[in-house]
């Protein structure tokens, strides 16, 4: 009920504030694409490459590549800084108690503390895949609330990453089913 009822004011807010990340996440996918194709015919056509110029050719695609990992980080902060705020304001203020730049204002509010929080996350779910994969997957279920704790609660990241922990240790397998659930939906829409 909430998707059909808020779809185009949600639609708008997102259309604003996330697609000019994506697009200039394509632009730079888009180069190092092509940047990386060149690359490899010119490795192709020159013979066998010595070990500096296969150096020489991963450091020049390595501007590409952090670009498109920073404008990919910051799209999907947005997104789900843009889509939170909003569920956040329409708990508060009701659907026509707000307005999309209040929801800009919440964003700009949040942004940096979710962009921070997300890529400590992403380090410590990266360091429990390293140790196993097992604590890889079950710090990314255990923290898979702290953005909304974060928005919701109005917390800081040490606090929500606690109540994160502590609320998904009660029911960890639970969230584990809503969480595959949720991605094999995904992936049947993306298909």
């Amino acid at each position: 009920g909430f998707i059909s009822q808020e779809f185009k004011k949600l639609a708008t807010a997102i259309l604003y504030f996330v697609v000019p990340f994506l697009l200039l996440s394509a632009i730079a996918s888009t180069l190092y694409s092509v940047k990386a194709q060149e690359v490899t015919q010119t490795l192709a056509q020159g013979g066998k490459p010595g070990l500096f110029a296969i150096f020489a050719v991963w450091g020049s695609l390595m501007g590409y590549v952090g670009a498109l990992m920073v404008l990919s980080i910051c799209a999907t902060t947005m997104l789900i800084s843009t889509v939170y705020c909003y569920i956040k304001l329409y708990n508060q203020k009701g659907t026509d108690g707000f307005s999309i730049n209040d929801v800009w204002i919440e964003v700009t509010k949040y942004f940096w503390s979710v962009l921070v929080a997300s890529i400590l996350v992403g380090i410590v779910i990266g360091i429990g895949i390293v140790f196993c994969v097992l604590p890889g997957i079950y710090f990314g279920v255990a923290l898979s609330i702290i953005f909304c704790i974060m928005i919701f609660e109005e917390k800081g990241f040490y606090d929500s990453f606690s109540r994160s922990m502590k609320l998904i240790k009660t029911d960890w397998w639970g969230t584990f089913g809503v969480l595959v659930v949720a991605a094999i939906i995904v992936y049947i829409i993306a298909v």
